[in-house]
């Protein structure tokens, strides 16, 4: 669910992030918001010392100053932002607080250099102006002179105001000017306490995280740096503790308000850094030197030292284009982990660190309120702060309390309820209250499954999602909330992984998860469907259809179909067609409401009469001869020698000799033809003796082949005799006389030019 963080009512205004963007130095500029650092190179600002920036709850910038000239967000002059009586070389030249109760107006708080007539003023920035980029809209409003450089602000007690410190030049007279929703209290709460500030007025002042303690520094003068208690109730100053007697320029606290740190001149050839810690019994004694720097001919030294939102504390050297950094303040001695090069600005030549970093106020105490405005869904309540806390107390509005840190609540019911926080830091009791509104969850309608025709082999299919937002928005209205779709209903829970409006599905059936979110409330509602994908309607009837020539042929569709259309123009589930070619039908179904469409190719050939142009024959065995039939014509063919069974192959196999028809059939009736074929054979041996029975040798069937001629041998080579395919055949006879029984050779010449010899014998 959304987070938002709500601040105890004495930051009620100025948000955590109000001192995210800083910008400063030689056109230098931080961004805090990701946690770590990072820097900017777009800044228009140069200061020798003094700035100050402010940004919204979201830390993005507002505007920024040198205590002379201000710069919106835009990094453009604001409106009348020029002429302030502040000067960037004064150590705080410039603070920037927003007016409690008050989203549009800030006050800009400036000190003038050394002496300088001007003093303490402030100005006013409605940042209603020009387009949300803010004016100053009331200038320079003096409130006292001559006043040091020093400049600081804490909360006060009652959460909502805010004090803001100064410190009058050439006397011991701190000034402590309350600002209220009613704007900046003129007549200031003045304490006489300490050393006078003189002869350069150059100072700096900082309160503690928690506001209960002061650090002033002096710079070049004795007396360097001085520590007070400070009452947020009353804004009295007291109880002064002198830390150093040295030239300090300036001072910072940790974030738990324990440990000082302390920029110091020792001579004019060396800048230092100590750190003091403030819970020991002797705090001056307690100084460790954490960094030493050599000053160099060209003017490097030790600045500013700022406590960052990350609670490091950053220090400024005059000319170098990175800071130093103190990563672990609250760490007393050299274990503070104080590194010199420890933030690159960016490694540009115009950008560069001078002595001053901003001005800041950093929220010491701020309430987390994560999913608070959701009935039924528990809102995590938690503080974070420096320091301790004791006595914790939270009413919830509803009835309900907790004493723990980091309590759940779930409200069930929707409305407005005053959460009140009470605590105890370091003695002081802090309670403040905030009201936040308990919205109900989005009331969703159902959709319906979504069907799809499957526009591919695997089934799937493009759905619009957003076709589905209307149902599930039912009554809503779609300008509040947002309608997003996930795969999961962890993911819909948690609001990732988002899909794309148009979604391919990747299992059929598959389940999507709406999520609807409330954009004001961030609360929300998830809900489920199903996105099915139909198949095609299937076409089933053959690819291929014959037609005979001079003939037609029907083409027939399946039955149950919703709607047939033919390449022809036709919409009959029945075609006939008498012409070869690819006729394309194209037919549709409804399924669960939609029209699902399909269609196929139809190839219709045209088959003719075979004809058997030759047939060519294997013989002269006894049983393993062969028929190889011929034919022309452009139908499918099948073969027979029966006229009965019929086979695919126009070859026959292991026959016998003989006399046999040869038939060819076309597959799709339109005609058959035959041939008669013969196998020829020779006879053995012949038995002329008289009694009429194989009294003759010739080649059964050769009648068939008339101009056969076949030569007879003797068993010397002597030709005896020729006879014709289609004679009688030989009697064994020789000019009229009976040859003996014994063996005979041939040779047949066939029409077809083949030669086949053989011999055979005279039986007697």
């Amino acid at each position: 669910m959304k987070k938002i963080f709500i601040l105890l009512l004495f930051t009620i205004t100025i948000h955590a992030q109000e001192y995210n963007i800083w910008y400063f130095g030689g056109n230098a500029g931080l961004d805090f918001n990701g946690g770590v650092p990072v820097a900017f190179t777009d800044g228009q600002l140069y200061s020798p010392e003094g700035s100050a920036s402010i940004a919204d709850a979201n830390g993005e910038l507002i505007f920024y100053t040198n205590g002379e000239t201000v710069w919106n967000k835009n990094h453009e002059i604001m409106q009348n932002g020029q002429e302030l009586f502040g000067h960037s070389s004064s150590v705080q030249s410039s603070l920037i607080v927003q007016q409690p109760q008050s989203q549009n107006i800030y006050i800009i708080f400036t000190t003038s250099a050394i002496e300088a007539e001007y003093g303490l003023r402030y100005s006013l920035v409605d940042m209603e102006h020009d387009g949300g980029l803010g004016a100053i809209t009331q200038k320079n409003i003096l409130l006292n002179t001559p006043t040091t450089e020093a400049l600081t602000a804490t909360w006060h007690s009652n959460g909502e105001d805010i004090w803001v410190v100064a410190h009058e030049y050439d006397t011991s007279l701190f000034t402590a000017y309350l600002v209220t929703a009613n704007g900046v209290m003129t007549n200031p709460v003045i304490s006489d306490i300490g050393f006078d500030i003189e002869p350069s007025g150059q100072a700096c002042l900082k309160l503690s995280p928690d506001g209960s303690k002061l650090a002033l520094s002096r710079f070049r003068m004795e007396n360097g740096t001085e520590l007070f208690d400070f009452d947020t109730s009353t804004g009295i100053v007291s109880n002064p503790v002198t830390v150093t007697t040295t030239s300090d320029y300036y001072v910072e606290f940790s974030a738990s308000g324990d440990v000082l740190y302390v920029s110091t001149t020792v001579d004019l050839l060396s800048r230092k850094i100590y750190q003091y810690n403030l819970l020991a019994d002797i705090i001056p004694a307690s100084g460790i030197e954490i960094y030493n720097d050599t000053l160099s001919p060209s003017g490097l030294s030790v600045g500013a030292l700022q406590r960052g939102p990350d609670d490091k504390i950053y220090v400024a050297i005059r000319g170098r284009r990175f800071l130093s950094v103190i990563h672990q303040p609250d760490v007393i001695g050299v274990d503070c982990d104080f590194e010199e090069n420890g933030l690159s600005l960016g490694g540009i030549p115009l950008i560069f660190s001078t002595a001053g970093l901003p001005n800041t106020i950093l929220s010491p105490l701020r309430i987390d309120l994560t999913n608070p405005s959701c009935i039924g869904e528990p809102s995590a309540f938690s503080f974070s702060s420096s320091g301790l806390f004791s006595n914790i107390h939270w009413d919830f509005g509803d009835g309900s309390t907790s004493q723990e840190s980091n309590p759940l609540h779930t409200y069930q019911q929707a409305g407005n309820y005053t959460v009140r926080f009470t605590a105890e830091q370091n003695g002081v009791v802090r309670s403040s209250q905030a009201v936040i509104e308990i919205a109900p969850l989005p009331s969703i309608g159902q959709p319906d499954d979504m069907w799809m025709c499957e526009e591919s082999a695997i089934h799937t299919a493009v759905f619009n999602l957003a076709t589905q937002n209307a149902p599930i928005l039912d009554t809503l209205n779609s300008i509040d909330y947002t309608v997003t779709y996930h795969l999961s209903e962890d993911e819909a829970e948690a609001g990732a992984g988002s899909l794309s409006t148009n979604f391919s599905n990747t299992s059929n059936p598959q389940k999507i998860y709406a999520r609807v979110e409330d954009i004001n409330s961030g609360c929300y509602a998830t809900t489920s469907f199903d996105l099915i994908v139909s198949p095609k309607p299937e076409i089933v009837m053959p690819d291929n259809y014959t037609l005979c020539k001079n003939a037609s042929v029907t083409l027939t569709a399946p039955q149950g179909l919703d709607g047939y259309i033919w390449s022809t123009g036709e919409t009959t589930r029945s075609i006939t067609v008498d012409s070869a070619g690819v006729y394309i039908l194209s037919v549709i179904k409804e399924i669960n409401g939609i029209l699902c469409e399909n269609s196929k190719e139809i190839t219709v050939d045209v088959s003719d009469v075979p004809f058997i142009t030759q047939v060519i024959t294997s013989d002269w065995t006894t049983n393993n001869n062969i028929i190889s039939v011929m034919t022309s014509g452009g139908g499918s063919y099948e073969y027979s020698l029966d006229g009965i069974t019929y086979q695919d192959s126009p070859q026959f196999y292991n026959l016998e000799s003989g006399l046999y028809t040869v038939y060819v059939r076309d597959r799709d009736g339109c005609g058959i033809a035959s041939k008669e074929v013969t196998l020829l054979m020779y006879p053995k041996f012949f038995t002329p003796n008289g009694d009429g029975i194989n009294e003759t040798w010739r080649i059964k069937y050769a009648y068939n082949e008339p101009n056969m001629v076949i030569h007879i041998f003797d068993r010397y080579g002597k030709k005896i005799t020729s006879i014709t395919g289609d004679s009688q055949g030989w009697n064994g006879t020789y000019d009229g006389k009976d040859l003996p029984a014994t063996d005979y050779w041939f040779i047949a010449e066939r029409q077809d030019g083949r030669l086949y010899k053989g011999h055979f014998s005279i039986l007697r």
